[in-house]
């Protein structure tokens, strides 16, 4: 299933009603998944950009490598602040159910497997070019 936005609605279906058609998530993909729901255009990339066509998934079908938020609202409203808190509270507790055995807090995860990633990135710099250093330049233009 999907939601699409109105964009994409205009481009894909013009003059036409986007829910129950089939759309592709990728020229590539063979799956096809049913529009159930159409949003507002919006912005996605920055204030000034026209809008572009979009294609919504669940979560649970298309996990993402990142999440955005975006949120509008009436300054000073107090519903509008809070739904947004039950909705950020309700997606940290999906994060919790990704990170088995690890608090999204811990100082060893935090820091520990940056230090680890970098230790492991200067070993792949320094161990070839040691033996490469060990090598007589002589030599090595004589065999080529």
């Amino acid at each position: 299933m999907a939601i699409v936005n109105e964009a994409f609605a205009r481009r894909a279906w013009p003059g036409r009603d986007p829910i129950g058609r089939q759309v592709r998530p990728a020229a590539d993909a063979s799956e096809w998944l049913t529009v159930v729901g159409t949003v507002a255009d919006g912005k996605s990339r920055t204030l000034t950009e026209s809008p572009q066509p979009l294609l919504l998934r669940p979560l649970k079908q298309a996990p993402a490598e990142a999440l955005t938020l975006v949120a509008r609202g009436r300054a000073g409203h107090a519903d509008t602040l809070a739904a947004i808190r039950r909705e950020v509270h309700a997606l940290a507790r999906v994060m919790r159910r990704l990170l088995v055995g690890v608090a999204p807090t811990d100082p060893l995860v935090l820091f520990g497997a940056p230090a680890v990633i970098a230790a492991v990135a200067v070993l792949a710099l320094y161990l070839p070019a040691r033996q490469a250093g060990r090598v007589d330049p002589l030599v090595a233009i004589r065999e080529e």
